[in-house]
């Protein structure tokens, strides 16, 4: 696996294992369920869900260990494990790779994109383009600053949503309830509302991002789960989550300077946003990213 840094490294980003554990709202939060998946099917079923905890335990462990929207988020056979019961302890090993290609060539945007104060490169679609617009839907619209977004992949069965708006919360569990209020919203407004529909001047533009990111949770180190037939010290729990997006090879030049029409619907991604990567069969997501800076964005 490639070198990663850890969130210690960062001024503002931070990883966080479970849905309902509260994360400071001014921070890049990353939320993938892959350590739950670690303990809710490897662990406890192992245990037949016969294990407790000491009542001093963790915040972070007590959410790991209760079962919670986690699953299905993705496919099972998916998912790589490894389970060992050792003299010394357990040990495990979980991993889940999904490729966010995009299904057709976007617009690379080199030029006069900036997120909040900074610089960054971006893609996404100043031309009109039959091919983006094709797999681009509109999920919810009440105005530019106010939108989110959903883009087919490569992968027919995955899917990309972008929430742009104020969704400033404290857990991952609030913030994917109120873009769902929003999705049904949108679900009964489309019907007819043309805004709905992408025009020949709309415009879509995204940071590019490129990262791989770890942590250590030290909060559980000195936690213990309790077994019928031993009790087991937490002596370690590490996670990491990596994205590249877009891919480099998926981009071709804009033909355009921006030329930003105020009576368009322009998608520009230029502050706090929510990124979720999902399946479109599954109501859970694998991937939920709630970026309020610029620390893991491709600088200009």
């Amino acid at each position: 696996m490639p070198d990663s840094n850890l969130t210690s490294e960062y001024k503002n980003v931070d990883l966080v294992p479970e849905v309902t554990l509260p994360f400071d709202s001014s921070k890049t939060i990353i939320y993938t369920p892959t350590l739950a998946l670690c303990w809710q099917k490897d662990i406890l079923d192992f245990y037949s869900y016969k294990v407790s905890l000491f009542p001093d335990a963790s915040r972070t462990l007590k959410a790991l260990v209760k079962p919670n929207d986690y699953h299905p988020a993705f496919k099972l056979n998916d998912y790589v494990k490894e389970f060992n019961i050792e003299e010394e302890g357990l040990a495990i090993y979980g991993l889940y790779n999904c490729d966010v290609d995009l299904p057709t060539t976007f617009q690379n945007i080199k030029e006069g994109v900036f997120f909040k104060d900074k610089a960054v490169d971006a893609f996404g679609m100043v031309n009109y383009d039959e091919d983006i617009a094709k797999n681009t839907e509109i999920l919810y619209y009440k105005n530019n600053r106010d939108f989110i977004l959903s883009f087919n992949l490569k992968n027919p069965e995955l899917q990309m949503n972008i929430a742009f708006g104020n969704y400033t919360d404290t857990t991952i569990k609030n913030i994917l309830r109120k873009i769902e209020r929003n999705l049904h919203t949108g679900e009964k407004e489309k019907v007819s509302n043309n805004n709905y529909k992408l025009n020949k001047d709309d415009k879509i533009i995204i940071p590019k991002f490129k990262f791989n990111v770890s942590k250590f949770y030290d909060d559980v180190t000195e936690d213990s789960i309790i077994t019928e037939e031993s009790n087991y010290a937490v002596d370690m729990m590490f996670q990491r989550n990596g994205l590249i997006l877009p891919n480099p090879k998926q981009l071709e030049p804009a033909q355009n300077s921006l030329n930003i029409n105020p009576d368009a619907k322009n998608f520009i991604i230029d502050n706090d946003f929510v990124l979720i990567l999902k399946y479109k069969a599954f109501y859970n997501s694998y991937f939920v990213m709630y970026v309020t800076n610029s620390e893991l964005m491709i600088a200009k």
